[in-house]
């Protein structure tokens, strides 16, 4: 099999693949306006109009603000690992910051807001998010960069400074 492998890469010619995605690119494509990730203005909008009139988007948005009330009766969350993985946690960051995030940019309940920014600052002050498995990194990673998209024109800068060297 070795000889296999070491003729068929002496015969082969590798193409180097170019990243499309440059400074310039992201200059000409990016907004600066959020929310941009997932919840833009426009999708934003539109459920807000569904909800004066679509009877079951309202009815999930009452079940997100129950969730959003669980929620806020937890404690805060903590770098605990579960053998070699923080991923639950990391898993539970996204289910919260999902629920609390979208609530708050629908209703604008500082409770939500206050809760969101206790809980960016407590994950950001982990020692770390585990860089030994890569999905433990990448959901925290997703959860606070949804976090700051959604609401972080509504944080402290302090809170977005952090989290944002944090993903870095």
């Amino acid at each position: 099999m070795t000889l296999i492998f070491n003729a068929m890469s002496q015969n082969a010619q590798i193409s180097k693949l170019e990243n499309p995605i440059t400074v310039e690119y992201l200059k000409a494509n990016l907004t600066n306006k959020s929310p941009k990730l997932i919840l833009t203005p426009t999708i934003e909008k539109e459920i807000k109009l569904k909800l004066k009139s679509d009877v079951l988007v309202q009815n999930y948005f009452e079940h997100l603000k129950k969730q959003a009330d669980l929620i806020l009766q937890k404690p805060l969350l903590k770098r605990e690992m579960e053998g070699f993985r923080l991923l639950a946690v990391s898993r539970e960051m996204v289910e919260r910051m999902g629920v609390l995030c979208m609530v708050y940019r629908l209703n604008e309940n500082q409770k939500l807001l206050k809760r969101i920014n206790d809980e960016l600052q407590a994950v950001c002050n982990f020692s770390d998010w585990n860089p030994q498995h890569y999905l433990d990194v990448a959901e925290m990673s997703f959860a606070v960069a949804i976090a700051i998209d959604w609401t972080g024109d509504f944080l402290p800068k302090s809170t977005v400074q952090l989290a944002k060297k944090s993903l870095i």
